[in-house]
């Protein structure tokens, strides 16, 4: 939730809203889709800055 919305108490739906606005296009179809994509996008954000060596 913290590395999506910036914010670890964030509700469900304000994730589901990070997750649409950064997938423009794409429709979220409930709060278990919405949690299984920010992880994805969540752990490709690690990757590149572990590829960039920035951790």
């Amino acid at each position: 939730k913290k590395a999506l919305t910036g914010v670890g108490s964030a509700s469900k739906d304000q994730v589901q809203a990070m997750v649409e606005r950064l997938l423009p296009g794409v429709k979220v179809v409930g709060a278990d889709a919405a949690d299984a994509l920010a992880v994805a996008i969540a752990h490709a954000h690690l990757g590149a800055s572990l590829r960039k060596g920035l951790l």
